[in-house]
């Protein structure tokens, strides 16, 4: 049986060679790593513990603090990261727990779109005369002004 199309990869032709794998038998074995990926360097144990200490403030450590491949300015660059925020080299957990929330919640502030904020409060009255239903935001009404409109 023919293929539907005859430019189609799904078949091969009688004879032909196994594509892939130059110069490699075929078989279970997974393919080198590429040669341009180095190893993950592992550091001493003070890096690793200010390391763990940052994963549990959830700071994040930019890929610049590793750029200095000794383990002394790795090191020194942690040290200036948890200074920066108001961490010590030995944090308690309480420390810990403190800038964790800071950052927690700076990262959901850093969400909201703060054109979308309404600066006064909608509470009522106060202040402004001749504002009409609209409130003075472009002629769409306040919710209590549209509820009142409504139970009318």
């Amino acid at each position: 049986m023919n293929p539907p199309f005859p430019h189609s990869r799904t078949r091969r032709l009688a004879g032909a060679p196994p594509k892939g794998n130059k110069g490699q038998a075929r078989g279970g074995g997974s393919p080198p790593p590429p040669a341009s990926k180095a190893a993950p360097r592992s550091y001493g144990p003070e890096v690793e513990r200010l390391k763990g200490v940052c994963a549990q403030a959830t700071i994040k450590v930019p890929p610049a603090v590793y750029r200095g491949r000794d383990e002394a300015t790795v090191r020194a660059n942690l040290e200036s990261l948890l200074q920066r925020h108001g961490l010590g080299l030995r944090p308690s957990e309480a420390e810990v727990k403190r800038v964790k929330a800071r950052l927690k919640k700076e990262r959901e502030l850093d969400g909201i779109d703060v054109g979308n904020i309404i600066g006064r409060g909608g509470g009522g009255g106060g202040g402004e005369a001749d504002e009409g239903e609209g409130g003075g935001r472009g002629g769409r009404p306040r919710r209590a002004a549209a509820a009142a409109a409504q139970a009318r």
